[in-house]
């Protein structure tokens, strides 16, 4: 009978196109349509890879980079340095913090169409920033505007990378931060070349077409969407969990309170050298040149950390990954320590590049231990969550250190509640440890009774 509903399997060979036509012709006959999901090869899990390291490239890299226009603004406009870090915490809050309210959208739309937006929309208010008059119009336009267009980009990597390497994405998610720390070690040479050579100003027209570089990687994430599987089933259809939905279930789990606190922690604590290294160190009489090598450095050194992050992942695939951060914390909070304590050149720089490497192993687990904590299906809701902690904690870091620079003259305070914070959070680590480790015997006795 002509109403009578049947299944079809469209082959794995048909065109997207043929898909669509046959889907339109049949469209109200009843049929219901169950293809699978194209496999993808390596070369196109290679380009989605590399696709998602630009986006974190570009977004974080832009973010770090203001550390450098942070001291030229206070120059130029005579700003108070609570004032400025506005410019650098709203970009970074936003940048990493909005994904919650995004994360629905970027399920519906896809993550290809949100990257070209969103990086449209950021290089608009880079560029816009260049004709300001006064540092609040710079808040807005870098801040705010920049900031809301770089977030998709950023959170979609995360979404696009567990969608293609659907099977076990743990190790692609620790690679993809990567991509992160090398934003953050190439970038801020460049804003340094262009404040020198064309002002400020022109700075801020350049550093916008370093943004648009998001969008043709937006277009490859977007032609591979036949290749995601979103959800934990073992078929292939796109069968989701509605996002209010896993929000709910993920914050009934105490360990995730633990974990997000953490992060909330990391993200308030972590980047004070990030953030006013290059202003201590013109405080102290070396130019703003030798303070943009050091944050340089500081990103390369969080290259080596996120590399030996990943191979840790790599090779220790039955150790929950959270293990890790019982030692890898306490050489963050000595590394604080010794950066703002210490006062030759060169003993900053090993300071630094000691802090650097642990905080990037540090930061590039996050994605494995929420993915292990959360499940695939998930996991877009479980990271949104991580990012909107880490948009607070990078918005209020930045202002609170500049109000403790105003208020005392130096940055030392600051960087003491780093290192205690790093301290608490390895605390926080043992105790999740041993609920992981009682979960997981509790799971082998239910196992072998069965």
């Amino acid at each position: 009978m002509a109403s009578e509903k049947r299944s079809f399997s469209i082959d794995d060979s048909m065109t997207e196109s043929t898909r669509l036509l046959i889907e339109k012709q049949d469209e109200g006959k009843g049929r219901i349509y169950k293809h699978r999901r194209r496999k993808a090869t390596r070369a196109r899990k290679l380009v989605v890879m590399v696709a998602g390291l630009v986006q974190q490239f570009v977004s974080v890299g832009l973010g770090f980079g203001l550390s450098i226009m942070y001291v030229e603004l206070i120059a130029v406009f005579n700003a108070k340095r609570s004032d400025a870090a506005l410019i650098q915490g709203l970009y970074l809050g936003l940048s990493v913090g909005t994904g919650i309210v995004l994360t629905g959208v970027i399920k519906k739309v896809g993550p290809g169409p949100t990257i070209i937006v969103g990086a449209i929309v950021a290089a608009i208010g880079l560029f816009t920033s260049s004709f300001a008059q006064n540092l609040p119009t710079v808040i807005a336009l870098t801040g705010v505007v920049s900031g809301l267009g770089m977030s998709t980009c950023y959170l979609s990597a995360f979404i696009s990378v567990s969608w293609m390497f659907h099977e076990d994405p743990g190790f692609p998610l620790v690679c993809l931060t990567i991509g992160s720390s090398l934003g953050q070690f190439a970038i801020p040479f460049l804003y340094e070349y262009f404040i020198s050579e064309y002002t400020w100003s022109g700075a801020f027209m350049l550093v916008s077409g370093i943004a648009l570089q998001c969008v043709p990687f937006g277009v490859i994430i977007y032609t591979s969407r036949e290749y995601f599987v979103t959800s934990d089933h073992g078929s292939h259809e796109r069968k989701e969990i509605p996002t209010c939905e896993g929000y709910m279930t993920l914050l009934k789990d105490f360990v995730l309170w633990i974990l997000l606190f953490d992060f909330l922690l990391i993200a308030l604590s972590g980047n004070v050298e990030a953030w006013f290294i290059v202003d201590i160190m013109t405080s102290r009489g070396y130019s703003r040149e030798s303070g943009s090598i050091l944050v340089s450095a500081l990103g390369f050194a969080n290259f080596i950390g996120r590399v030996s992050g990943s191979t840790l992942r790599f090779k220790c695939t039955n150790i929950p990954t959270v293990y890790h951060w019982l030692w890898i914390c306490p050489v963050i909070a000595l590394g604080h320590t010794l950066v703002i304590n210490l006062r030759g050149y060169w003993a900053i720089f090993a300071a630094i590049i000691l802090q650097g490497a642990a905080f990037g192993m540090n930061n590039s687990q996050t994605p494995a231990i929420m993915f292990e904590a959360s499940g695939l299906s998930k996991y877009p809701q479980a990271m949104s969550l991580v990012n909107l902690v880490y948009g607070i904690g990078n918005l209020f870091s930045n202002v609170i250190g500049g109000f403790i620079r105003d208020s005392f003259g130096v940055y030392d305070i600051a960087y003491y509640i780093a290192a205690g914070a790093s301290l608490y959070i390895t605390f926080n680590s043992a105790i999740v440890s041993c609920i992981i480790h009682r979960r997981k015997r509790h799971q082998v006795q239910y196992s072998s009774l069965e």
